[in-house]
């Protein structure tokens, strides 16, 4: 088993663990806490995590990644450039913090202090993680997070009710999160930074350039995820907020081994296309197959069968979600395919044009979603279903663009069918049986074409298994 699917099998242990055990830790919250601790606590999260954006990208965790994969023996001498970046950033954060308490949008004082505590352990943690990461190690995220979120399920689970407040929940939660990632740092430090050189290849305002285009795109990115939610709590009520919610938290599963496996092979794309880059652009046609084959095959069994799972797992009152996650089960497919397009650009230092990339796409997204968020969830489902394939077009073309891919590429194309053929069968066709044997017939089809895409996505997986190269 070499390294790239170990890296990737941690990660993903990591990320599922996570998502499950935080997914019961959440519900019995709800239950414990009334509606306003409740409330409250999601609310400072969320401002934790707007204000994160800037304390981690000032310096980002990509840039960082990638210029210690590229020279591990001088990771002392980039990380004594990266943290005073990441310093200035953090008071920039804190500032924000100030002043949006300042201008009285509800958030206390004791609550106050503990934004600041978790936006600390934020980039504390973001920063160790990266370090290690560029090292090509990833099991110490999964022993740390795998820690944490046992630790804040059995402190959920066995606090007594009568000693449960919002108070003490972000106590413990804050506690937690700073052992976390002081315990990270401590380790990625021993391991990574004392047993290099202090050489200063890279000046301060090097990394800071090239981590601008990170900053500009994440603060993007938090504006696209927070106002469609408000605008259709605004328009159709926060039951919508709920069916939809519900319908996004289940696409997780369609991203998450596809998230976790970019994640891992980051690092080794820095590598090869310095290496070899038009063996690079073969290789990338390969992957651009493995997500649209396996993000199509998951999506697909998942709408198939949402009325019956759906149902069954959360109860008859998140019936209208059902709608709502086959719109969002499909975009879960084409947001792979972004997730990878973010991935090669940032692997080999085309930040720039990912940035740009990043901002058209933010006013064409915004813009349909808009119009959706009227409908309630199942129009603002739809939205970002449509947003993501008009999206998905000009992606296609730019990444050809970029790294001189072809495509016209049979297996490209095979690949790109299957997923819109499938997609819209499982979508516009309600009588099950038919819905069920059209979404077999193009993967049978597909399975008798010599060199088939289906068939180089499993010789691929093997070949991660039983060779020991990529």
């Amino acid at each position: 088993m070499n390294k790239l699917l170990k890296n990737w099998s941690y990660l993903l242990l990591s990320d599922i663990s996570q998502s499950v055990i935080n997914f019961f830790v959440f519900m019995l919250l709800a239950r414990k806490l009334t509606p306003v601790g409740y409330g409250e606590f999601n609310v400072i999260l969320a401002i934790v995590a707007i204000f994160s954006v800037v304390a981690t990208n000032l310096g980002a965790n990509h840039v960082i990644t990638r210029e210690v994969t590229l020279h591990p023996d001088n990771t002392k001498g980039i990380c004594y450039n990266v943290i005073p970046l990441r310093l200035i950033a953090l008071a920039i954060a804190f500032l924000g913090v100030f002043v949006y308490i300042v201008c009285g949008k509800g958030v206390s004082f004791s609550s106050s202090f503990y934004i600041f505590i978790l936006i600390f352990a934020t980039s504390v943690w973001d920063f160790a993680e990266s370090v290690a990461f560029g090292r090509l190690v990833t099991k110490y995220t999964t022993f740390f997070n795998l820690s944490f979120s046992c630790s804040w399920l059995l402190f959920v689970l066995f606090l007594p009710e009568s000693y449960f407040s919002i108070e003490v929940v972000l106590v413990i939660y804050s506690l937690l999160f700073v052992c976390k990632s002081i315990g990270y740092l401590g380790r990625s430090c021993e391991k990574f930074v004392k047993t290099t050189l202090p050489v200063i290849s890279l000046t301060k305002r090097s990394l800071f350039m090239m981590s601008l285009p990170y900053l500009w795109m994440r603060v993007f990115g938090i504006f696209g995820e927070q106002i469609p939610i408000l605008i259709l709590n605004n328009k159709c009520g926060t039951d919508q907020v709920g069916y939809f919610s519900v319908g996004f938290r289940l696409i997780i599963p369609i991203t998450i081994a596809i998230n976790t496996g970019l994640r891992a092979v980051f690092p080794f794309m820095t590598r090869a296309y310095t290496e070899d880059p038009k063996l690079f652009s073969e290789k990338l046609i390969k992957v651009f197959t493995f997500v649209m084959i396996w993000g199509t095959l998951v999506a697909g069994i998942l709408v198939l069968f949402s009325e019956y799972w759906i149902p069954f797992f959360l109860g008859k009152s998140y019936l209208n979600s059902i709608d709502a996650f086959n719109y969002l089960a499909w975009f879960g497919v084409g947001m792979c395919f972004d997730l990878l397009l973010s991935t090669l650009l940032s692997s080999t230092y085309k930040q720039k044009i990912l940035a740009a990339i990043t901002t058209i796409d933010f006013f064409i997204v915004i813009a349909f979603l808009y119009w959706g968020a009227q409908y309630g969830a199942i129009g603002l489902a739809l939205a970002k279903l449509l947003s993501m394939l008009f999206i998905l077009g000009y992606h296609i073309i730019v990444v050809c663009k970029v790294f001189n891919m072809s495509i016209r590429n049979r297996n490209f194309i095979i690949s790109l069918v299957v997923y819109l053929f499938a997609m819209s069968v499982t979508l516009f066709i309600s009588l099950f049986i038919l819905k069920l044997l059209l979404f077999i017939l193009p993967f049978l089809v597909v399975g008798f074409i010599p060199n088939n895409p289906i068939r180089q996505c499993i010789v691929g997986v093997r070949s991660l298994i039983y060779k020991n190269k990529i």
